[in-house]
């Protein structure tokens, strides 16, 4: 039996982007690298995110990883003509987005991975519009799977629906959020909302994040969106959003390195308590694209470029988000705690009437020998 709630929240890539995806856990393990294992959780104490209950210190500037993989994109923006989708106006550089995938290895607790997302518009180039929004995921990754998932995010609220909403928008200083805060493991999944406004703009997550604890802190929690039964857990791995999307990438690295199409394969996740799916759709390999990031200076010329394309679908198999990834899928990435793999560019309709484009244009890797 699997209990749901009135809603699920239908825009969970665009929600990361435009708004640029409790328990008793029982004894914690003991930390990873330099980061240390936090206690139990229990709701009725300290309110602490539960990445910071499960992986303390691990997105903190003084962290010490074993291996840190960081990404910049820069989005741009199509105005669409909508019902027929047709290309009316381009913009670029309306905001950006960074990812960072850092690993903390341990002996005793095989691997932590951490993911973040971190985007945000440039109101400046985006007619007013103030648009910010992150997630962080923390993965305890051991040799046969995740063993939890730990999340928080915040996101900003998008509630325009024509493009004329858009241009009358020009004062956008104070803005509503919601912030997300929750655990997956193999028995259940949790997750609580906090709604709050907030005025500013922020070019870090580290910034927005310590600029949201505060008032996040003093607001009142909204009940627990779900639970999953241990009986009917509804997922192979305690995964989310982003940890899924890594592992989808993997999974497909290592079908074309065995010379065939990656499978289409529909892959299991929570968000916010909820079961959702992300399916492979379809796969080709992409020339035109290739060709146009070779002059960019963004891959070599013996590079394949991948197009894969998923959907995103909620527990009853409906419809919630479509997008497509542009991506490298190189060999040797079998091994789950291997470096992951970080799309070259991805592409989704946000509304109707906008579609959104984010393109690598940044990427570092950073190695330490403990």
């Amino acid at each position: 039996m699997i209990w749901r709630t009135q809603s699920v929240e239908r825009r969970l890539v665009a929600g990361i982007l435009v708004g640029m995806t409790c328990f008793l856990l029982g004894d914690g393990e003991r930390g990873f690298g330099q980061v240390a294992q936090g206690p139990a959780f229990s709701p009725t104490v300290h309110r602490v995110p539960q990445v910071e209950v499960r992986a303390p210190g691990a997105f903190s500037p003084r962290a010490s990883p074993t291996s840190a993989h960081r990404v910049r994109f820069q989005v741009n923006a199509t105005v669409l003509l909508p019902l027929f989708s047709i290309p009316i106006a381009r913009r670029d550089d309306v905001g950006f987005a960074m990812t960072s995938v850092q690993d903390f290895s341990n002996r005793a607790n095989g691997l932590l991975r951490t993911h973040e997302l971190f985007a945000a518009s440039f109101p400046e180039r985006a007619r007013g519009l103030n648009r910010m929004g992150f997630i962080r995921e923390a993965v305890n990754l051991e040799d046969d799977g995740a063993r939890w998932t730990a999340h928080f995010g915040a996101l900003s609220s998008s509630p325009e629906t024509s493009r004329r909403q858009v241009d009358l928008d020009s004062d956008e200083s104070l803005r509503a959020y919601t912030v997300m805060d929750g655990f997956t493991d193999s028995r259940r999944s949790w997750n609580r909302d906090v709604r709050l406004q907030l005025e500013g703009a922020w070019s870090s997550p580290l910034a927005f994040y310590e600029t949201l604890i505060p008032v996040w802190r003093t607001k009142e929690l909204e009940p627990p969106s779900r639970t999953l039964p241990q009986a009917s857990p509804g997922y192979s791995e305690p995964l989310g959003f982003l940890g899924i999307v890594i592992q989808s990438l993997r999974m497909a690295a290592r079908d074309v390195s065995r010379g065939r199409e990656p499978r289409k394969i529909q892959y299991p996740f929570t968000h916010k308590g909820e079961l959702m799916y992300l399916r492979l759709r379809a796969h080709r390999v992409d020339g035109r694209r290739q060709r146009r990031y070779v002059e960019d200076g963004l891959v070599e010329a013996d590079v394949v470029v991948h197009r894969l394309d998923y959907r995103i679908l909620d527990d009853d198999k409906d419809l919630v988000q479509p997008f497509k990834v542009w991506v490298e899928l190189p060999a040797g990435r079998d091994d789950r705690r291997a470096a992951p793999i970080v799309p070259l560019a991805f592409e989704f309709k946000a509304k109707s009437f906008l579609k959104l484009e984010a393109v690598r244009v940044s990427e570092s890797t950073t190695n330490s020998p403990h």
